[in-house]
């Protein structure tokens, strides 16, 4: 039988006790510390110490929540304990809590017993695949923006992705070499297929004009809802930005990625872009929109890959809540907030 959520929930605090205390000793209150519930988990406070135990739906998104958790209680030692046996990932999440102050330690669940995670080091960025320019020149052609992220080139409208430039698996029945680049057309991996079989008929570039076309019937300041209207509105804010990074006190923007590669059009996933002001001095800007737990650790993990000593921006077309702007407070070097208008409106 499936237990009930009040029922997981006392479980998963009584998992996290017995973790701690195997770990700490008896707590300081001597009453075992004070409990609580949790997405996913369970906390567990002792004074301005405290412990996220996270079991379910462990991610790359899987520290925010924490870190808002700790900010919000007024914890100063903060120990976020994850339960997962991939150890890249836990790596990954100890570098994204590591920029905070003071600094959270993440913890593996070994047995009955904890370990600490060691943070990895920020990755590399990945370049754009050689010989793509004849690709590029057809997407710039067709007035689209071109984004390279993770090594992936795409062509976007206001931010929407409708194109992309990959390499050609080995085995493909495609004509064109193995290894070699191809552009394929659709707003999203599902859409990408479906638009090969619907256009397979037409050459690329007027399968292609035929995404965009759709597409442009449908985004555009002041459209009237639909799904491809509201698909990716960071994506579309950077866009704005970058078109007028002086709405920011910037001299100049330019598109570069986060440390994680997003899955879904859906997810909420920061949009970051590298930049200057007047003076010469780095901007990492992060646009956002809705509420984004994973927020503020996704930028400073863009900001250490890009530019150390950049000041952070973030930004968004409303007021971000208190609890996001409190955490702010504890990255090092210049965080400011800018609201914008929006520019779907």
């Amino acid at each position: 039988m499936a237990l009930a959520d009040d029922q997981r929930g006392r479980l998963r605090q009584a998992k996290l006790a017995g973790l701690v205390r195997g770990h700490v000793g008896p707590l300081d209150d001597g009453e075992g510390g004070v409990p609580g519930g949790f997405p996913g988990g369970a906390t567990l406070r002792d004074g301005d110490r405290g412990w996220v135990l996270i079991d379910d739906g462990v991610g790359p998104r899987s520290v925010g929540g924490a870190l808002l958790w700790g900010s919000r209680s007024g914890i100063t030692d903060l120990g976020v304990i994850v339960e997962t046996t991939d150890g890249v990932l836990l790596a990954d999440l100890a570098r994204r809590a590591s920029w905070f102050e003071p600094r959270p330690a993440v913890f593996r669940v070994a047995g009955t017993s904890l370990e600490t995670v060691t943070p990895s080091d920020p990755p590399e960025v990945r370049p754009a695949p050689p010989d793509i320019g004849g690709l590029v020149d057809l997407l710039l052609d067709a007035d689209l923006e071109v984004v390279v992220e993770h090594g992936i080139v795409r062509g976007e409208v206001l931010g929407l992705e409708v194109a992309r430039i990959v390499t050609t698996p080995t085995g493909s029945e495609m004509d064109v070499e193995p290894g070699g680049p191809l552009l394929e057309v659709g707003v999203g991996k599902f859409d990408r297929v479906t638009a090969a079989m619907m256009y397979a008929h037409l050459p690329t570039a007027g399968a292609l004009g035929a995404v965009i076309e759709e597409v442009r019937r449908h985004r555009y300041p002041g459209a009237p809802p639909h799904p491809v209207r509201d698909l990716c509105r960071e994506r579309w804010l950077r866009h704005a930005v970058i078109a007028d990074p002086a709405v920011l006190g910037l001299r100049s923007l330019s598109a570069v990625e986060t440390t994680v590669e997003r899955d879904s059009l859906r997810e909420f996933h920061p949009a970051v872009a590298l930049g200057t002001d007047e003076t010469g001095r780095s901007s990492l800007v992060a646009c956002t929109y809705g509420v984004d737990i994973d927020l503020l650790p996704m930028a400073a993990d863009a900001r250490a890959v890009h530019a150390t000593d950049a000041a952070l921006v973030i930004v968004a077309p409303e007021v971000l809540p208190d609890a996001i702007r409190q955490l702010a407070e504890r990255l090092p070097g210049e965080v400011r907030f800018a609201k914008i208008a929006a520019p779907w409106s």
